[in-house]
């Protein structure tokens, strides 16, 4: 089941190229748009407020651009690094980097924002392990 998965995954991600930060966001993008309507046509719950972090995340072009990169260096290593989400960094730049067209900027939690990079930090580092 998980080459059918991984063999999947090549095929949704094949027209992005996700060491491409612009194209890592256009995917990124895309999924949530599309996940939104999925979801709703067939009645499952989304958690709004987890998908107003995201999108806070994928419009705020300098807080976007530090996670971005967090993630792609834990994913070019062999190693297991265990260095988290710079909590500082993340705070000043959901402070004083509101993307222009933020929707929601009143409702952002950055340390929701750190929890979410430091729990995908969490399982990249578990798939390495295995």
């Amino acid at each position: 089941m998980f080459d059918f998965l991984k063999l999947a995954a090549q095929i949704v991600l094949k027209p992005f190229a996700l060491e491409d930060k612009e194209s890592a966001k256009k995917f990124l993008l895309d999924l949530i748009n599309g996940i939104k309507p999925l979801a709703a046509s067939n009645k499952i719950k989304l958690d709004d407020a987890l998908l107003k972090h995201l999108q806070f995340v994928l419009n705020n072009d300098a807080l976007f651009s530090y996670v971005y990169n967090l993630i792609l260096n834990q994913l070019r290593t062999a190693e297991i690094v265990f260095e988290s989400a710079d909590e500082d960094t993340i705070l000043e730049l959901c402070e004083n980097t509101v993307p222009d067209h933020a929707e929601y900027p009143e409702a952002i939690n950055p340390v929701v924002i750190i929890s979410l990079v430091s729990q995908i930090i969490s399982m990249i580092n578990a798939i390495k392990n295995k």
